[in-house]
């Protein structure tokens, strides 16, 4: 069948698109679902009530999509009628599923579909148009929302929870969609029977004062008798640790890409006083969606952090061992510095140029290598990267933190000194700043 002639989902579909006047429903109109726009270029929903829409450039489309929506380069690729959604019954269960009509293709999860082939969708499943990385809508199946009882009462009508993300230092952390903005953030939920309150606002007060490119921006703070929520700006590529997984290792050019927004992101939260003191690719998020061939991170979970300014001292054995500095293990000092983010850097360092990790053993064998700083750069993991690379690497896993490279130093080292990585950077914080304030209109 081919795509321009694809002109009906059902004889009892119109052959038009749906007025501006019929594209809301009435809350008591029966729906099955709800497509949510999730671009750069706008975010808004429609509720499913019919039995089949197509989506594509042609005017007739139940779903149209415009420059507007996508952009003029990548609706060039949209076909005009690109694929369908629509419902079909089996052994008395209604079902959903996407058909891909279109020649650039349709994703769904980050999988073609293949033309002339459906797919199941699920509930939260992200349909992408012409390129995986292009996230057009996210589905939400009306069955299958029904975790709002992880919500206080009082946020019961403003959110709606897609899906688990993990859990973080002291709490637990979901999905949730703004049901007024139609927005997608993480919510972290702490609670106060877990965690002491002064904890709990230590990790607040951390995350409001925050404002930096490279650092996840809390958008609000809800709190509750049981349990305060902090709802934080969504990172849909997922962790640091996640794509090494995917990848074994992160090729160098990319790995310079993410490290120099790092260190800045570091930087800056020491010139605010706050040491990390549980940096880990875990608590590194990934977005690459709308940015190009740019990767952004950011820095996240600050329940570990801690502010300090000339009256305080770190004393606490805290963090992830892999990433713990020599000095928090030994104990051979009362006190240590911000120098521990700068270790943990270098492990994250390693790690990723390599894929493999420089400390492996026992809670004790791992003690003791990271104390005297055993460590191997193995042919297999390192013989394809660049000495400068291996150069920096070296200076920061350095055991007495007085010798270890600062931050200053990092910036200036010959692998980060490159003027298309630095204009890259820069245009990476200016993607950041425009997404910013179209959130913000």
């Amino acid at each position: 069948m081919a795509y321009d002639n694809f002109n009906e989902c059902s004889p009892d579909l119109p052959d038009t698109a749906p007025t501006e006047e019929n594209v809301e429903t009435s809350s008591e109109e029966p729906y099955w679902g709800k497509l949510i726009q999730i671009t750069d270029q706008g975010q808004n929903m429609r509720v499913l009530t019919a039995e089949c829409y197509r989506i594509g450039r042609a005017p007739s489309c139940e779903l149209p999509v415009t420059e507007n929506d996508v952009g003029t380069e990548l609706c060039t690729k949209i076909s005009k009628i690109h694929c369908r959604l629509y419902r079909d019954t089996f052994e008395d269960q209604h079902l959903v599923f996407l058909e891909d009509l279109s020649l650039n293709g349709t994703y769904v999860n980050n999988k073609k579909v293949g033309k002339n082939e459906r797919i199941l969708l699920h509930h939260t499943a992200e349909i992408s148009l012409a390129a995986p990385s292009f996230k057009m809508y996210l589905y939400i199946d009306n069955n299958n929302n029904n975790q709002n009882d992880w919500l206080h009462e009082s946020l019961e009508s403003k959110f709606c929870i897609l899906k688990h993300l993990g859990s973080g230092a002291f709490g637990d952390v979901r999905l949730v969609l703004d049901q007024q903005t139609y927005r997608r953030y993480a919510m972290k939920k702490i609670s106060k029977h877990d965690v002491p309150e002064c904890k709990i606002y230590n990790e607040v007060y951390i995350l409001k004062r925050l404002n930096h490119p490279f650092i996840v921006n809390v958008e609000n703070v809800f709190d509750s008798p049981e349990a305060v929520f902090i709802t934080l700006e969504y990172m849909p590529g997922g962790n640091l640790l996640s794509r090494i997984k995917n990848l074994r290792k992160i090729p160098e050019p990319e790995c310079k890409l993410i490290f120099y927004q790092l260190i800045l992101g570091i930087q800056y939260l020491h010139e605010e006083g706050i040491t990390h003191r549980d940096l880990k690719p875990e608590n590194v998020l990934v977005n690459t969606q709308g940015t190009g061939d740019y990767i952004i991170v950011k820095i996240t979970d600050f329940g570990l952090s801690k502010v300090i300014d000339s009256k305080t001292e770190l004393k606490s054995i805290c963090g992830t061992m892999k990433y713990m500095a020599p000095e928090i293990l030994a104990r051979y000092a009362p006190t240590y510095t911000n120098k521990v983010d700068i270790w943990s850097f270098g492990i994250m360092l390693f790690y990723c140029l390599s894929g493999e990790h420089p400390f492996v053993g026992d809670k004790n064998t791992l003690t003791i290598k990271i104390v005297v700083g055993k460590y191997e750069m193995t042919p297999s993991g390192w013989h394809l990267i660049s000495k400068h690379a291996k150069n920096l690497v070296r200076k920061i896993l350095v055991i007495d933190p007085l010798k270890r490279l600062c931050i200053s130093s990092i910036l200036n080292h010959p692998w980060l000194k490159d003027e298309r990585l630095i204009q890259r950077i820069d245009d990476t914080i200016a993607i950041i700043n425009n997404a910013n304030r179209n959130s913000v209109n």
